[in-house]
C-alpha cells in the first residue's frame, strides 16, 4: 500500500485537497487522518523557500535549564530584518495552566458512542424515526443523550448573560392576493393559528428584530464570549427542528467587566 501511495500521490494531491487543509489549519479545525500528511514541511523549510534565514535552536524542554541559548538567539536577531519566535509545547502548556484562556466553541453536537448503532447506513434522513429507534442527525433534530451539545466550549472565566431589551417582539405581515397559507402537522388538537405557516420566498419583508444581551465576565480573567441565537418553533408542530442558531457574536471582555450587544435579524 505505500507503494502505491507514492506512486499515484500527484493524483490525489490537488491545489483544492491543499488549501482544504491549510483552511482548517488556520480555523483552528482538526482534520482526521491516517498516516503522514502529504508534502509535510518544517517551518523552518518552508520559511527557508522565501528568503534567508538565520536559525538558533531553542530549548528541547518547555522550561529552559540555563541561558546558554540566549546569546546565540540574541545574536542572530541582531543580524536579522524580522524575529520569529515559535513555542510548540509551551504555548499549549500557556492554555493548559492557564495563561491564556481560549473562547472556542464545538460546530457540532458530541453523540455518545452508541449512535453508531442507532445510525443506518442506508437512508440519510435527518428527523428522528421513532418506529425504527433512530434519533435523527444534527444539533437541529438528533433527540438522544449528548456528552458535549453543540455550542459547547470551556474557558478559564465564567460568563453572566441577561436579555437587556424587551422579550417579545413581533412583526405584522400581509400577504396578497397570489400568496397563500399553508397548513402544518400538528401533534395535537390544540390551538391553530388562522395561518400556521407562509413560504418565505413568497415574501417581500424588510423588516428586522433588534435587541440587546448584556454579557458580564464575572470571573477572575479576561476571556470572549461567543453569544448564541437561536429559532425554535412553537410546541405542538410535528416534524420540525428542535432549535437552528440563526446568528452568533463573539465578546471580549476583561475580567469584571460587560458590555451590551446588539443583535440583528
Amino acid at each position: 500500500m505505500g507503494v502505491l501511495l507514492s506512486n499515484h500521490l500527484a493524483r490525489i494531491m490537488f491545489a483544492q485537497h491543499i488549501e482544504v487543509a491549510a483552511e482548517a489549519a488556520r480555523e483552528g479545525v482538526v482534520l482526521l487522518k491516517n498516516g503522514v500528511p502529504c508534502r509535510y514541511a518544517t517551518p523552518l523549510d518552508d520559511i527557508s523557500s522565501y528568503g534567508e534565514v538565520i536559525y538558533e535552536m531553542g530549548c528541547g524542554e518547555m522550561a529552559c535549564w540555563n541561558d546558554s541559548l540566549i546569546f546565540p538567539a540574541t545574536e542572530a536577531a541582531k543580524k536579522a530584518g524580522v524575529t520569529l519566535l515559535l513555542m510548540g509545547g509551551q504555548g499549549i502548556a500557556g492554555v493548559v495552566f492557564g495563561k491564556y484562556n481560549p473562547g472556542g466553541r464545538l460546530p457540532l453536537a458530541w453523540y455518545e458512542s452508541s449512535y453508531v448503532d442507532m445510525l443506518p447506513m442506508t437512508p440519510m434522513p435527518l428527523r428522528p424515526v421513532d418506529s425504527f429507534g433512530y434519533p435523527g442527525r444534527t444539533y437541529k433534530f438528533y433527540n438522544g443523550s449528548i456528552v458535549y451539545p453543540f455550542g459547547y466550549g470551556l474557558s478559564c472565566t465564567e460568563f453572566k448573560n441577561e436579555l437587556a431589551s424587551p422579550a417579545e417582539a413581533s412583526l405584522d405581515i400581509k400577504l396578497n392576493r397570489y400568496q397563500q397559507c399553508h397548513d402544518l402537522n400538528y401533534t395535537s388538537e390544540g390551538y391553530r393559528q388562522s395561518c400556521p405557516a407562509v413560504f418565505v420566498d413568497d415574501l417581500s419583508c424588510d423588516s428586522q428584530f433588534e435587541f440587546e444581551v448584556t454579557v458580564q465576565n464575572i470571573g477572575d480573567k479576561d476571556g470572549s464570549e461567543v453569544v448564541l441565537v437561536c429559532s425554535k418553533p412553537p410546541d405542538g408542530i410535528s416534524g420540525t427542528h428542535a432549535k437552528q442558531v440563526i446568528g452568533f457574536e463573539r465578546v471580549f471582555l476583561a475580567a469584571g467587566k460587560s458590555n451590551k450587544v446588539e443583535i440583528f435579524f
